[in-house]
């Protein structure tokens, strides 16, 4: 098990294959209206307070499962206070990036995914002018490295809501939500 202090409201916890088959809870569904899941939960916060000093103390804290690789899991803890959920997701800006085939598409959603969909709010995927171009919402506001990590796969297009509107008005919509995730259900494992 690893824990990583991502920011001030965010923790990381990558277990590995061991690590899930010691685990008496089910994280393909995980529901926290279980007492089981909810005391596994409550459980990892406490233990990632322990060892990072990460406290979402009177925030909302929002729970992501995502596979991790061989048989693992990253599970990701973003704390929300009321007070910043709107302004948090005003800075939402789209970064577009266009690929020039299908397969550095697939090769480089499935690793972004891998490596950084807690950090991908959402994504969508059109293909424009002989192109194809993904879309992101990128949560990690200050080091954006998913951004610099998708940029070596593809050239980045630009960033705004502008340009994002563009593109889904002009371009032809293949996964209009959820780009990363689908493309990661049906290429992950393969590269």
């Amino acid at each position: 098990m690893e824990i990583i202090l991502i920011s001030a409201d965010k923790l990381k916890v990558t277990l590995d294959k061991q690590d899930v088959k010691s685990l008496s809870v089910n994280l393909k569904s995980p529901d926290c209206a279980s007492e089981k899941n909810r005391e596994f939960f409550l459980g990892l916060l406490e233990k990632g307070k322990r060892e990072t000093g990460f406290s979402p103390k009177g925030a909302k804290v929002f729970i992501e499962v995502y596979p991790g690789g061989e048989g693992g899991c990253v599970i990701c803890f973003t704390a929300f206070d009321k007070s910043q959920y709107p302004r948090k997701l005003s800075k939402l800006q789209p970064v577009i990036f266009s690929f020039d085939d299908a397969d550095t598409l697939c090769e480089g959603a499935v690793r972004l995914f891998e490596r950084y969909s807690h950090r991908i709010y959402k994504s969508a995927l059109h293909h424009y002018r002989g192109a194809f171009v993904l879309t992101i919402y990128p949560l990690d506001f200050s080091d954006r490295l998913s951004v610099y990590f998708l940029s070596e796969y593809a050239q980045r297009l630009g960033e705004g809501d502008i340009l994002a509107a563009y593109v889904d008005e002009h371009g032809c919509e293949i996964i209009p939500e959820g780009a990363l995730d689908t493309l990661n259900d049906y290429f992950g494992g393969t590269f």
